[in-house]
Parts: C-alpha cells; sequence; structure tokens
C-alpha cells in the first residue's frame, strides 16, 4: 500500500491470448506531461532481418513481464501510486503506460547483449530472438543465453518462448532459412519487371522526374496489364474486377473470376513445365567446391556494346547454398553485402590466362 500524495486513475482489462488473466491499465496521462523524453533508439526493422538473413536455426524467447525486471528508485515510487477500490498502491518496478518505459528497458536489455558481447542474438523490447548457422551451434548459443538470463536475473516466459526452429515468427515477419519466404524467387521476378517499367519511364521523359513520383502509375500499370502468361490482368485475378469499364464490357471481356483464377494456374503451371524442359535439356551438371576461382555471367542490356565482355570476375566459392546456388564473394550493388548467391548456371570455371597461352617456339 500507498500513502503517496499522487494519484493515477486505474482500469483493469482482459489479455489478448490469455483467455479471462487481466492486466491493470493505468492512466498516467499527466505524470506523462512532466516527464522528460527519452530518446533511446529503437532498433531498425531493416537491420535486424539483415542480421537474421544468413542464419538457418531461430529461437524466440519472451520476457516474462518485461518492464518488471526493471526496479523503479524509492524515491519515486510515491510518483507511480494508483487508486483501487480497496486502496491505494504504488508501483516498485517499471510500469506500462510511462512513455519512457519502453526507451529504459529497450536500453537495459541492449546494454546486456553489448556486455556479454552477443552477437547471435538481438532484442526488440522484451522479444530475443537467437540465430545460428547450424543446430549444434544453435544449442550452445541458448546456453549462452540461459546463463546470462540467469545472471542477471531474467525470467522467460516458457509459453511463448520457440526453440530451434527452421521457420519463425517475428514481429510480424515469417523468417526462415537464409530468406523471407515471400522472396522465393516471385517477388524479385516482380520487382524486376517494376525496375525495368521504371527505367523506361524516367527515360522517356524529357525532364528529370524523381522515380518516387513515377512509381505509383508504374504499379498501377502493372496490375492492371494483362500478364503473358496468365492472360489477365493481376488485379482481376485478386479483386474479380477492374477499376475501370471495358469498352466492350467487362463480363463478356474476361470469364468469371473463379473460373480466370483456375485457367491462370494451370496456364502457370503449364509454362513452369515447358521452361523446365528446356532447362533440363541444356543444364550441365557441374560442381564447385569452396575456394575454387569461376566467373560469372553477366547481364547486359541489348544497347551494351557486341565485344563487351560477357563475363565478370575471377571470384571465389564461399560455400555451396543448394543443389543449385553458391555464395560467391561478389559484391551486391543491391543489398551492399560483400557475398552474393548466385545459380550454379550462371557460373563458369576460371582458367588462368597463363594457363591459355600458346607457344610460338
Amino acid at each position: 500500500e500507498s500513502n503517496s500524495p499522487y494519484s493515477s486513475p486505474v482500469t483493469s482489462a482482459f489479455k489478448r491470448d490469455e483467455g479471462k488473466k487481466t492486466r491493470l491499465c493505468i492512466d498516467f496521462r499527466k505524470l506523462n506531461a512532466l516527464c522528460k523524453s527519452d530518446s533511446e533508439p529503437l532498433p531498425l526493422m531493416d537491420s535486424l532481418l539483415d542480421k537474421l538473413s544468413k542464419a538457418k536455426i531461430f529461437s524466440s524467447l519472451d520476457l516474462a513481464s518485461g518492464y518488471g525486471h526493471v526496479p523503479i528508485h524509492p524515491k519515486d515510487t510515491e510518483k507511480l501510486a494508483f487508486c483501487t477500490n480497496f486502496g491505494l498502491y504504488e508501483w516498485c518496478r517499471l510500469p506500462f503506460g510511462i512513455k519512457v518505459a519502453s526507451a529504459i528497458f529497450n536500453r537495459i536489455i541492449r546494454r546486456i547483449l553489448t556486455k556479454y558481447k552477443i552477437d547471435f542474438a538481438c532484442n526488440y523490447f522484451d522479444d530475443i530472438i537467437v540465430c545460428s548457422s547450424s543446430e549444434l551451434e544453435h544449442w550452445k548459443h541458448l546456453k549462452t543465453i540461459f546463463e546470462i538470463c540467469e545472471k542477471e536475473n531474467i525470467k522467460l516466459k516458457l509459453s511463448k518462448c520457440v526453440f530451434a526452429q527452421t521457420k519463425i515468427s517475428f514481429l510480424g515477419y515469417e523468417i526462415e532459412q537464409a530468406h523471407h519466404p515471400q522472396t522465393n524467387g516471385k517477388v524479385e521476378r516482380v520487382n524486376q519487371s517494376l525496375v525495368t517499367r521504371l527505367k523506361c519511364k524516367v527515360n522517356s521523359t524529357s525532364t528529370k522526374v524523381p522515380w518516387t513520383k513515377l512509381l505509383e502509375s508504374v504499379t498501377n500499370e502493372y496490375n492492371l496489364t494483362p500478364h503473358s502468361i496468365t492472360k489477365y490482368p493481376p488485379a482481376y485475378l485478386l479483386l474479380g474486377t477492374l477499376p475501370y469499364d471495358s469498352p466492350i464490357g467487362q463480363n463478356s471481356y474476361y470469364e468469371p473470376v473463379n473460373e480466370a483464377r483456375n485457367l491462370a494456374l494451370q496456364r502457370t503451371i503449364d509454362y513452369h513445365n515447358k521452361n523446365k524442359i528446356r532447362y533440363d535439356a541444356r543444364f550441365v551438371d557441374k560442381k564447385f567446391n569452396p575456394g575454387d576461382l569461376v566467373v560469372y555471367e553477366e547481364f547486359h542490356y541489348p544497347n551494351i556494346r557486341k565485344l563487351s565482355p560477357p563475363f565478370s570476375g575471377p571470384y571465389e566459392i564461399i560455400k555451396q547454398c543448394s543443389e543449385v546456388t553458391y555464395e560467391i564473394n561478389k559484391p551486391n550493388p543491391l543489398t551492399k553485402q560483400a557475398t552474393q548467391i548466385v545459380h550454379i548456371s550462371k557460373l563458369r570455371c576460371f582458367h588462368s590466362p597463363d594457363k591459355l597461352k600458346l607457344s610460338h617456339e
């Protein structure tokens, strides 16, 4: 109990995913108006996802009563008093509702990870994700984290923890081995189409218009243009209608949406099978080992000179990512990373010029 001169109103609310359990909701608006702001930077989503991009095994740890790990100075507890039907009470631990609570808590967890030089885990408030490249390494990392939690008196909520998964949900994203599940090649292909259209738009205008102002119109054009494989606009397959009236009648121009979706799916499968037959007929099985030198077949636009070298390199094979992909030490201009994962069809063995010299004797 408390005999504080301060008092904040309180109400209770049901917890979202814990049945009939409730939590206290205290109105600290008057106290927050007097508090100094804390500009502790929050972790950037892009930085977190980049850190997880090369991992294979993940564990997600949830802290039990996250803010409750932070004690309040005895001189300040009276300011956190709240009134109930049973009397006046005050918080001895950091409560929800204080405007600097998230910054204080995030700084403490960040300092703990930095103190022990942890580079295989990252936190976003009370969520900690541990990532590793192998299962054996992952168990060692988890043991290290548990030892740190014991030393720092950090308690975990076992019911919300997930251990040693190849696919995990983190901050609304589905993270899995080496990439996001959305980036399975389809998103990259759509992005490539949009980039090509943007280049055409930018180059066709006499005045220099920022590509950001053209992106919306280019995206709309892509969604409203019939695809060469499905024969339907993506917007029609998704929404079942188009945002404009066809001059010859929309219903007579396209089949009903359910029939159109089935036809589009079948046409996509047929196109995939046809491409697979062509690919298998020309595919030559090659094997590279880490440390081998290779050259990479660059993609050139039609306006490149005929005598431009088709290959760049040499590059060193770092590791084999799958049966048909390798990681090489070729800088990626888009992600700014020092390595790049490429398809085996783009690689050729590198032969040193010294070995290709002809003898004139």
